[in-house]
């Protein structure tokens, strides 16, 4: 959910003109959106991202809405987007994020509020629910 403004800004409109799909990999940021102390594979996290986490798990909180679930739908919202691949270490896993990706359900209200905290961009696509 830690779109980056370049890529939504940017390289999508690109593809979308190319007809370029994208596959989207570590949509949990390698851990850091499931709540590991590490964010995709450099070791540190950036400078106010602990704090944009903790913002979405408050929203994520006044909604019901569990955040892996919102990061797997949220990757996977924009239309250039073909695929998703969350990785998993055990079977158990594998089955919640399927559950997460095809069954959950997340308000509409909570992408509104998001949007409101400015804690996804504006223009952000958001999963279709």
């Amino acid at each position: 959910m830690i779109h980056h403004e370049e890529d939504l800004n940017e390289l999508f409109p690109k593809c979308a003109e190319r007809g370029i799909s994208v596959v989207v990999g570590s949509p949990f940021d390698a851990g850091f959106l499931a709540g590991k102390d590490r964010f995709l594979y450099w070791g540190t996290i950036p400078l106010g991202y602990k704090e944009k986490l903790a913002g979405i798990q408050k929203v994520a909180a006044n909604h019901h809405v569990d955040v892996r679930t919102a990061a797997l739908q949220f990757c996977a919202a924009p239309e250039v987007v073909s695929a998703v691949i969350p990785g998993s270490h055990t079977p158990q896993q594998a089955r919640e994020n399927a559950e997460s990706f095809f069954k959950a359900k997340i308000p509409a209200s909570f992408w509104e509020e998001l949007k409101r905290e400015k804690l996804i961009a504006e223009n952000a696509p958001i999963p279709k629910g």
